[in-house]
């Protein structure tokens, strides 16, 4: 009994840190200007958005390899990163000082998905011998 609890106390802090981080998203994306930390690393808007957007892929990862099969879990958490980016963009083209680009998506998109397919390969490499690349599986007790 303790450890389902335990379980479900991590899935939880796995979706926090998830909610976490599309807020910071959300909140960067309707800012006047990109967030300063981006402009002080003298980095490319669109590595900025891939890696962003990476990580968010990732941490969905992290949360959906936990309560669902291996492949619904990668397309899933790709899914939802980019839909998220998607939900940023259309969120800009409402702020005067930003706009809407097509290639921000798309660096989104790529960023998704290069972070997802490293997460997948370097959680089977972790764990060779399970179908879920080491990560137990919380709808069975």
């Amino acid at each position: 009994m303790r450890g389902s609890i335990l379980d479900r106390r991590t899935l939880w802090a796995r979706g926090a840190c998830n909610l976490a981080c599309a807020v910071l998203l959300v909140i960067s994306a309707v800012l006047p200007r990109p967030p300063i930390a981006v402009a002080a690393l003298q980095i490319s808007d669109l590595l900025a958005h891939g890696v962003a957007y990476g990580v968010q892929a990732l941490l969905m990862l992290w949360l959906l390899c936990a309560v669902t099969r291996p492949l619904r879990a990668v397309a899933g958490a790709w899914l939802v990163a980019t839909l998220l980016g998607l939900s940023t963009e259309l969120l800009q083209m409402l702020q005067p000082a930003r706009s809407a680009e097509l290639r921000d998506l798309v660096a989104d998109a790529i960023g998704a998905a290069v972070a997802v397919a490293l997460g997948w390969m370097l959680m089977r490499l972790a764990s060779p011998g399970t179908a879920r690349g080491g990560v137990r599986d919380l709808r069975r007790p």
